[in-house]
């Protein structure tokens, strides 16, 4: 069973092949293969808690988190040769409909202690270019791309992204 509602929200919620399709799932006592995670993590830690009041904790093995409150999932995808570390921002969800779309997962991280995903989300009170700005100070990136390639990008989500079979795959 999925953890998602695909008939309420197939078109709003697209799975993740690097993490099941799912929300993140409970932490491990052993960090061995997500230590290399840290690094990644506690620079985006950084670069978002200069811009906030309170301070931004890691949970699990790369959520962060705002007063207790998750407002960043990541997850991660290695192959030989490279290492593919992805995540999501929370700024302006509608946290009343995420209960509509996710059922409560199964296995969850300790730190969420049961709490409903209203109760245990969080939006990032940022606008995402001062986001956006902080994460490319923090990689070390002093601007964007001047000609991305976008022509590739609706190529591949044409072929693959946009594909049910991408999307639910498990």
């Amino acid at each position: 069973s999925r953890d998602w509602s695909s008939d309420v929200c197939s078109s709003d919620l697209l799975g993740d092949s690097a993490r099941g399709g799912g929300p993140d799932v409970g932490a491990k006592a052993d960090r061995g293969p997500h230590a290399c995670l840290d690094g990644a993590g506690n620079r985006h830690r950084d670069a978002i808690a200069a811009l906030v009041a309170s301070p931004i904790t890691i949970e699990g093995h790369t959520d962060l988190c705002l007063a207790g409150k998750k407002f960043s999932g990541n997850a991660q995808r290695r192959r030989r040769g490279f290492l593919l570390f992805h995540g999501t921002f929370l700024l302006s969800m509608d946290l009343a409909r995420v209960a509509t779309c996710l059922r409560f997962p199964p296995r969850t991280p300790a730190y969420r202690r049961g709490r409903v995903h209203e109760e245990f989300l969080t939006n990032l009170p940022l606008a995402a270019d001062t986001v956006a700005s902080a994460l490319h100070r923090a990689w070390g990136m002093g601007h964007a791309m001047s000609h991305p390639p976008l022509e590739l990008a609706k190529q591949l989500a044409t072929a693959r992204y946009q594909k049910d079979s991408w999307n639910f795959m498990r």
